[in-house]
């Protein structure tokens, strides 16, 4: 066999493979009982946009899919507050990206009148684990098992915290936002932007300049400056919400 003729019958066991892996992956996600699930952004960018459309146009039967949602997040995915990101995940890792994006989301569900006392309680949940894990200097870690934070979910898991406080008159959860917020200014800051990532001293750990994340770190200014609350204000909700 030549050479040529040899790299043909490789290239062919190659592809050959490659089909079969996507077969098999195609007939998984078929035959699976859940299916494959991602909560963020997947799962919580949809939920949102049926909320905002039930704000505008109240519908019985999208009411009943937020429920059904609820249903799902609480069985599969939220862990008693240890949120799963699929629902493959074995929920042994705490991971903050799911916790904060679904504490945001059972807020607002709550908000507008979503089983409010079991919504509440699913996010009293996942904001208790988050609060064991705030670091001193007011932080929080991306993961267990990762020492380090990230500048744009720092903002955003505040905002998360300060509505469930809103909600529940809980002072400890808008201390944890405030501290959060204070260890963005604090540790994040160089002369040239915030940084995208610290670790628990404070010592960056990933110096890269996301621009689209400088912008958006404002949002505890704005909402500081506001002195108003978030949900007593849609406009205000409107800018801090992160889709």
């Amino acid at each position: 066999m030549t050479q040529k003729q040899r790299r043909a019958v490789h290239d062919l066991t190659d592809l050959s493979l490659l089909l079969a892996a996507l077969v098999v992956g195609y007939l998984g996600s078929r035959l699976s009982r859940h299916g494959p699930v991602r909560l963020f952004k997947d799962n919580t960018n949809m939920v949102w946009a049926l909320a905002a459309l039930q704000r505008t146009q109240p519908d019985p039967a999208i009411e009943e899919a937020l429920r059904h949602f609820l249903d799902g997040y609480e069985r599969l995915l939220w862990n008693a507050g240890r949120v799963r990101q699929a629902v493959e995940d074995d929920g042994s890792v705490f991971r903050l990206i799911p916790a904060a994006f679904s504490l945001d989301l059972l807020c607002d569900l709550a908000e507008m009148g979503i089983e409010p006392p079991r919504t509440l309680a699913l996010a009293r949940a996942v904001a208790d684990e988050l609060l064991q894990r705030q670091w001193s200097s007011g932080a929080f870690p991306v993961a267990d098992d990762e020492a380090r934070d990230h500048l744009d979910v720092s903002t955003d898991v505040a905002v998360a915290l300060w509505k469930l406080w809103e909600l529940t008159s809980d002072p400890r959860y808008a201390d944890a936002a405030h501290r959060s917020w204070c260890s963005v200014q604090e540790t994040h800051w160089t002369p040239h932007g915030l940084v995208l990532s610290v670790d628990p001293a404070g010592a960056s750990v990933d110096d890269r300049i996301t621009v689209k994340y400088q912008s958006l770190a404002l949002k505890s200014a704005v909402l500081w400056r506001s002195r108003g609350s978030i949900y007593g204000d849609h406009s205000l909700w409107s800018v801090l919400r992160d889709r």
